[in-house]
């Protein structure tokens, strides 16, 4: 009970998450923002240890100094009652370690996708100066979507330059987790971010095989295997893993660390490289020109008797994360994870266009207010600008340094915003790709973005668990609502006076002007990732995980329809500017086109 748990400075107590030999960690909820944190709490009896303390005080200053997505955010460090706490952002799914207990082995793709985003966390850290030491499964945890973060920097080291460090142990004590301690560390010398590239290469093995790779009884034996012996590898890996991960695994757990890759970047490059390769079989793939131009080739048109005529447009070879139609209506844009943007005809569902030059996947696309321009965010961290027409790239935007969700114009069309997952929004001159400036508050991964339709605010949601409102002419923060779980959408409506917020399993919708929340919609079983009003307001259209298409009017918060036929999670979902089409990108590769008819009249049966 939250009673019972009891409460420190501004945080309320709710369940406890984890406890180890130094602390407890607390789901806890901030009452002045109205989020949920994870609070860990340093034990009583460690109060009378200097080292542990002090210890305790530089893990919440290293880790508040690095602000990455993949690595797990500090919003507060103090102390109540005599007991000291750091306040970091709850990941709700759990760690890396708790996984492959319940799991076992992890499918070769996931393992790369989870090393990869580990490995940008840790090469962000050793770019600031900062070596983990003790990554290791438990460290390595999962937000409710499931990408990965670093935790726990307890036993970092802050480098200072070429000669000196400050370490945050006891002089020439030992660190670490046995099983994922390189040579070095056990020698107590010349500790660099090598450290952290052996120990990640150790988790890739483990998470292959569902095995500790280097396991004993006593930590003495266990050292003895990481310094004198080869790496235990497995005779035989699981079979949809490259045959050349093993000698890529060999080189990152080298004895010597100048003999691993240059940097934790570079091994799992190396394992990229694999993933590539054994992806290439059956794939056609040009690099020739940036735009390839395709013949207007009708695609699969299905007829579903209760909805009327649904076009399905298939053609992307991975999910499809947004899409957008043209001012006029003529187009339909749609970004996906095969790194393209294309474009359709609304009309007969042809290809029109295949815009490539994206190196990793495309997150959001949107059209200039006079549908000349195209604009793309991706998680290569870049943002192009295209000519329309024809597909031309005019400007390539670069700043973020993490991969861009959302991108929007303003609706006079002389600035482009972009939303990141470095916790940014960026505001571009449109002509001449100049950046304006930035607006900093947000502590999570910036996930959607909205203008007012006058121009003069900006909505963002972000996984920070808050929805903000910015003022364009100054930059100024106007307002921010604490919300119970991550912000995937926003939206506001044709007229300005009502904006939407998609999260979990519900939509919040907002007197723009008051600020003030005037209805919670709720019916989706799983995250909401898309929210769109229609031209006339009086409907809501909401794509979800849970693979449904839902509208809602407005007026009422009534569920007026639930459209079914994706295999996948909805990832986007768009009106078209005459309210005659309704379009959803989805994760199964498909973009489905739902005509009024499918949606206008009101059913008996969704009553």
């Amino acid at each position: 009970m939250v009673a019972e748990m009891g409460q420190l400075g501004k945080y309320v107590l709710l369940r406890e998450l984890g406890r180890g030999a130094y602390g407890t960690v607390y789901l806890a909820r901030d009452t002045v923002l109205d989020v949920e944190r994870a609070l860990k709490v340093l034990h009583p009896a460690m109060l009378a240890d200097e080292v542990l303390l002090e210890r305790f005080r530089r893990e919440a200053r290293l880790a508040a100094r690095l602000e990455h997505p993949h690595i797990v955010t500090v919003h507060d460090f103090g102390e109540d009652q005599g007991r000291f706490y750091i306040a970091m952002r709850y990941m709700a799914g759990g760690s890396l370690k708790a996984r492959l207990e319940a799991e076992g082995p992890l499918p070769w793709d996931e393992v790369v996708r989870i090393a990869e985003q580990v490995a940008e966390g840790l090469a962000y850290a050793h770019e600031q100066g900062v070596v983990h030491r003790d990554l290791k499964p438990g460290n390595i945890l999962f937000d409710e979507r499931g990408n990965a973060a670093i935790g726990d920097f307890g036993f970092a080291k802050a480098l200072s330059g070429a000669g000196g460090s400050l370490s945050l142990t006891a002089s020439g004590g030992m660190v670490g987790t046995p099983p994922y301690m390189a040579p070095e560390l056990w020698k107590n010398k010349g500790v660099g971010p090598a450290v952290d590239q052996y120990a990640l290469a150790c988790i890739v093995a483990e998470m292959l095989t569902g095995e500790v790779l280097f396991a004993g009884e006593t930590p003495p034996e266990v050292m003895t295997k990481h310094v004198l012996e080869e790496p235990p590898l497995p005779e035989t890996w699981p079979e949809d893993m490259p045959e050349r991960v093993e000698e890529v695994l060999r080189k990152a757990l080298a004895k010597e660390p100048g003999e691993r890759y240059e940097d934790v970047a570079a091994f799992v490059s190396a394992l990229g490289e694999e993933q590539k390769e054994k992806g290439k079989a059956g794939k056609e793939v040009s690099e020739k020109r940036s735009v390839k131009r395709q013949q207007r080739l009708p695609l699969s048109v299905e007829h579903e008797e209760e909805s009327g005529m649904t076009r399905t447009l298939r053609g992307h070879e991975d999910w499809v994360r947004c899409v957008a139609f043209s001012p006029d209506g003529a187009l339909l844009a749609s970004a996906a994870d095969d790194n393209t943007v294309r474009l359709w005809s609304v009309a007969d569902g042809a290809l029109l266009q295949v815009l490539s030059g994206h190196t990793k996947w495309v997150y959001s696309v949107a059209f200039s207010p006079d549908g000349r321009l195209l604009a793309s965010g991706s998680q290569d961290g870049t943002v192009r600008l295209w000519r329309a027409s024809d597909g031309s790239l005019l400007h390539v935007l670069k700043g973020h340094t993490g991969g861009v969700r959302s991108v929007t114009f303003s609706p006079t069309g002389d600035l482009l915003a972009s939303g990141a997952e470095d916790y940014l929004i960026r505001l571009w001159r449109v002509s001449n790709g100049a950046l304006v400036y930035s607006l900093k508050g947000h502590v999570g991964r910036v996930t959607s973005i909205s203008f007012a339709p006058d121009g003069t605010v900006l909505a963002s949601g972000a996984e920070d668990q808050t929805l903000r409102l910015w003022q364009i002419s100054s930059g100024t923060l106007l307002f921010t609502s604490g919300n119970a779980t991550s912000i995937y959408s926003v939206a506001f409506s044709s007229h300005g006076q009502l904006l939407a917020s998609g999260s979990w399993q519900e939509i919040r919708v907002w007197k723009g002007s008051e600020r003030r929340l005037i209805r919670t919609l709720e019916g989706h079983t799983d995250w909401v990732n898309s929210v769109a009003f229609s031209p006339d307001d009086r409907l809501l259209v909401s794509g979800s995980i849970d693979r449904t298409v839902r509208l809602w009017e407005v007026s009422s918060g009534t569920q007026m329809h639930i459209l079914e036929g994706h295999k996948d999670r909805v990832n986007s979902v768009a009106f078209s500017p005459d309210g005659q089409w309704l379009a959803s990108g989805s994760a199964d590769g498909t973009i489905v086109l739902w005509p009024r008819a499918a949606w206008a009249v009101k059913r008996e049966n969704e009553m």
